[in-house]
């Protein structure tokens, strides 16, 4: 029995050898089974070498405010066929009119507007959208949002009219279909004599002398 004892010891140590052996090698091999299902993975998802760029396309706005240049724009060089204005018109800038933004106001929509002797752009409130009797447009808005101050335009199909009221002063427009001079208002009346009426009043027609019966 004494003789058993220490053989016995040797079969359990080599037995735990061998247990423990093969749980590492069973570890191992796991290990090896997950790294090689990441790497899988990872090329599964890896871009093609060389693949060409998708390009987002943003030539949407999720606002009109974005996208629209605003009613007009201001032009620096001023072209042969610019509307006809008095030459002692003081502080006038000549603007290119956005026709086709003009022509699809509706009531609600908000616009902006560059007033170039401000360096700055207002924001003008479409209220009112009107055609009038004689075929033209007349478009009514508050600017900034703002009671006091009105908006004013009357297109026509060759002439465009606008009066812009901001916390700085009024301004005017006169031009054309396309192109416009903008000033403050007070530079349109300059050298004008406020005494003089403004307006013609029509002459009452001469009565006919009755014809002479005898």
């Amino acid at each position: 029995m004494a003789r058993a004892f220490p053989t016995i010891i040797s079969v359990l140590i080599i037995t735990t050898i061998f247990v423990v052996f093969g749980q590492w090698r069973l570890a191992n091999k796991v290990s090896e089974n997950i790294e090689i299902e990441e790497v899988e993975e990872v090329e599964e998802i890896a871009p093609v070498p060389n693949a060409p760029l998708i390009q987002l396309d943003r030539s949407y706005s999720t606002t009109e405010s974005v996208t629209e240049s605003g009613l007009w724009i201001e032009i620096a060089e001023i072209p042969a066929a610019a509307p006809a204005i008095r030459s002692d018109v003081p502080d006038k800038r000549l603007i290119k009119l956005n026709r086709e933004l003009i022509s699809g106001l509706s009531v609600g929509r908000e616009v902006d507007v560059s007033i170039p002797h401000l360096n700055s752009t207002i924001r003008v409130s479409i209220g009112t959208v009107a055609k009038l009797t004689s075929g033209n447009t007349s478009i009514l808005g508050k600017v900034d949002g703002n009671p006091l101050l009105d908006f004013v335009m009357t297109v026509s199909e060759k002439s465009t009219f606008a009066t812009i009221g901001t916390e700085q002063g009024v301004f005017s427009l006169r031009g054309d279909e396309t192109l416009a001079w903008i000033a403050p208002a007070r530079a349109f009346n300059h050298h004008v004599d406020p005494t003089v009426p403004d307006f013609r009043i029509p002459k009452p027609p001469v009565a006919q002398a009755a014809p002479n019966p005898g």
